[in-house]
């Protein structure tokens, strides 16, 4: 049986946890570019009696130290799961074994950070789960297994992210025994099909009165509260958040409206009436 070494955040190693019994758990490891994580995390492993290691960065005097502990944990294999650093070459060669990543979204699209605000921003129609080899860039090693999830045209990033979370369940349900006991194969992505993004800010959620509804509506779905709602200045400069989900006919009569103040603005003001 393979002794698997668990890359990630709270949610992400609670969920793998379930699927693998103590035994086979040879440590947990954690971002050290993520704090928040770290007193949840260190008491899960402290009950379970489960060694755990904070990744630093590659350029910390502290990295090699890292490395050797993570050595003499003895893991065969690593498991990746809504993990925030990236993994080098010499953390990868530790594992004998490979390690392997599960990844929000159906790869080869979707690469990189916020896969789920992504596909909804780009109106995908579906989207997925991966569990895929982790390589020296993010997300694209080969595929080992997927789960298809529908999106709705009703679906906002929290109810997708609900979604996700049962596919992964059942991504790990029937593939624990080939990552605990078996050797893996993968399949090459095609490279063609590909689509890569960038890690989003509170900036992004800022639009236009003037763009496409649609547009507008992707975004709103995509960053509903507790993230920075979608937000835009009316024509006084005033600015205006859409924090509460709204429907697209919602939506629509919202921004036409606006669009309207703006218009007999403009028209007063060249008209003279408003100075």
């Amino acid at each position: 049986m393979n002794r698997l070494f668990l890359f990630g955040d709270t949610a992400g190693v609670k969920q793998l946890l379930p699927y693998f019994p103590r035994s086979a758990i040879a440590g947990i490891g954690i971002a050290s570019i993520r704090p928040q994580y770290f007193e949840e995390l260190k008491s899960i492993a402290k009950n379970l009696d489960i060694p755990i290691l904070v990744q630093p960065r590659s350029s910390a005097l502290d990295f090699e130290h890292f490395q050797r502990d993570l050595v003499a944990l003895g893991a065969d294999r690593a498991l990746v799961n809504s993990y925030s650093m990236h993994l080098p070459t010499s953390v990868l060669d530790v594992f004998p074994n490979g390690a392997f990543n599960i990844h929000s979204a159906l790869l080869p699209k979707n690469r990189g950070p916020n896969p789920i605000q992504w596909a909804l921003i780009n109106g995908d129609k579906i989207t997925g789960v991966t569990l895929h080899v982790v390589s020296s860039e993010f997300d694209q090693g080969g595929i080992v297994d997927q789960i298809p999830v529908k999106i709705s045209g009703a679906d906002n990033w929290l109810t997708l992210r609900e979604k996700l979370r049962y596919a992964t369940e059942s991504l790990l349900a029937r593939n624990s025994d080939l990552l605990l006991n078996k050797k893996i194969v993968s399949t090459p992505q095609d490279e063609s099909a590909a689509t890569k993004n960038t890690r989003r800010s509170e900036l992004d959620s800022i639009f236009n009165l003037s763009d496409r509804i649609q547009s507008i509506y992707r975004l709103h779905r995509a960053v509903l509260p507790p993230l920075p709602p979608a937000t835009a200045a009316d024509c006084s400069g005033r600015e205006f958040a859409l924090a509460q989900q709204l429907s697209l006919p919602q939506l629509a009569v919202l921004i036409f409206g606006k669009r309207v103040q703006c218009f007999v603005v403009r028209l007063f003001r060249n008209s003279g009436t408003v100075s």
